[in-house]
């Protein structure tokens, strides 16, 4: 995705979580830097040759800490369900909760929670990185439930991986609603993005670019 289809992004995400009653905040750098442990992670992750991408999304998580905790969504997660009134009845349980089981997409916790989630992925973190190994905060997340169990957290699958459009044998779309409502929001992944234009599930817009990496 080009510079200017993240920004794009970033200004829908924001739209639509404002328009559901949310207040937002944009996590940076600094954010994470300001946690004690950032170079220690950091170090870490450069050692095993970790991406820079894959480096932020580690971040993310110091982030969360020194900003007090809460909520925490990927800017490709749209709400559904999931308006202000709802956050406030979950946020009365502060326990470590995932909306879509180990990719974390859609989070709340306290800022304690965040930490002790972090220490436990930064501590699984290998001293040598395998071939062909990937490493990304996603797997560590998973690696948590598989090398330890759920750790106290909660998993759930509130979030919908797919969009939630349809498509019949006529190519008419339709928007799932009856779906929709299940779900507290939908993770609109690139991953997703492309699998929906190859099945014809992605709605219909003017202008479809042809690549979507530069869109």
């Amino acid at each position: 995705m080009s510079e200017k289809g993240h920004l794009q992004l970033v200004k829908a995400w924001e739209a639509s979580w404002q328009a559901r009653g949310w207040e937002t905040k944009i996590l940076t750098k600094k954010d994470a830097e300001n946690h004690p442990d950032f170079h220690l992670l950091q170090n870490k992750l450069s050692k095993l040759g970790v991406d820079l991408y894959n480096q932020r999304c580690y971040w993310r998580w110091l982030a969360m800490v020194t900003v007090g905790g809460g909520w925490m969504s990927d800017y490709d997660v749209f709400p559904l369900g999931l308006d202000s009134e709802v956050g406030l009845e979950i946020e009365e349980d502060d326990t470590f909760k995932s909306f879509y089981y180990h990719v974390p997409c859609l989070l709340h916790a306290s800022a304690k929670e965040y930490d002790r989630i972090i220490h436990l992925m930064i501590d699984m973190l290998p001293k040598k990185r395998g071939k062909n190994e990937v490493i990304s905060d996603m797997f560590s997340f998973l690696h948590i439930d598989q090398w330890r169990g759920r750790s106290g957290m909660i998993w759930s699958g509130d979030v919908s991986p797919q969009i939630i459009y349809k498509t019949n044998e006529e190519d008419h779309q339709w928007l799932d609603c009856k779906f929709g409502q299940t779900k507290l929001a939908v993770h609109l992944s690139h991953h997703e993005c492309d699998m929906a234009l190859k099945e014809g599930r992605y709605p219909e817009i003017e202008k479809m670019p042809k690549n979507l990496d530069q869109a």
